[in-house]
C-alpha cells in the first residue's frame, strides 16, 4: 500500500494525478461488466468469456483482502464544505469534508473533471484512515472513492449524514 501512496505521490506532484478513482474501478466496475457479459453470453450463445466487454476494463484482481482487513477500512460519507484549486497543481482541489466528528482536508484530483463551485454540499464516500500524504504542500487527511476516468464521485442517495460508517 505504502508503494502505491508514494507512487501516487510522485504522480500528482508531476502532474499526473487522476488515478484516484482508478482502484474504485477495478472493483466495481469490473463487477458490473462481468455481470452484463454473462447476461449478453446467454442471449447471444457466445460462450467465450470477455468478448462483450469494453477492452478499457481492467480484469479483476486476484489479490483478496480477509475480511479482517476490509474490516480495518474506516470508510465514512462525508460532505464537501469547500473546494479550492492547489495552485501548481493542474488537476488538485484541496477539499474540506466534514466526516461528523472533524472537517478534514483531502487532496482529489478532481479539478479538471468537476466544476468546483458544484462540490460544495456534495455527499461523498471517503476512505478516512488513508495513511496522510502531502501534495503541493498541502497535507492529505483521507480519501475521496472516485470511479473511472472520469472520477464519478461515489456517494449516497439515502439520508446517511456525515461520519455515517460504510460497512
Amino acid at each position: 500500500m505504502n508503494e502505491k501512496l508514494a507512487a501516487r505521490v510522485a504522480e500528482a506532484e508531476d502532474g499526473g494525478e487522476d488515478d484516484e478513482g482508478d482502484e474504485s474501478t477495478d472493483g466495481d466496475a469490473g463487477g458490473d461488466v462481468s455481470a452484463d457479459s454473462d447476461a449478453e453470453d446467454d442471449d447471444t450463445g457466445d460462450d467465450e468469456a470477455g468478448t462483450t466487454a469494453p477492452t478499457d476494463v481492467e480484469p479483476l484482481s486476484d489479490d483478496r483482502v480477509s475480511f479482517d482487513e476490509f474490516q480495518e477500512l474506516d470508510i465514512r460519507i462525508g460532505r464537501i464544505e469547500e473546494a479550492e484549486g492547489i495552485e501548481g497543481a493542474d488537476d488538485l482541489l484541496r477539499l474540506r469534508v466534514d466526516l461528523g466528528a472533524e472537517i478534514r482536508t483531502i487532496v482529489a484530483g478532481l479539478k479538471q473533471l468537476h466544476d468546483v463551485d458544484d462540490l460544495p454540499g456534495t455527499k461523498v464516500v471517503v476512505l478516512a484512515n488513508m495513511e496522510r500524504a502531502e501534495l503541493f504542500g498541502v497535507e492529505s487527511n483521507g480519501m475521496v472513492l472516485a470511479a473511472g476516468e472520469e472520477a464519478d464521485l461515489l456517494t449516497t442517495y439515502g439520508d446517511a449524514g456525515p461520519g455515517t460508517k460504510v460497512r
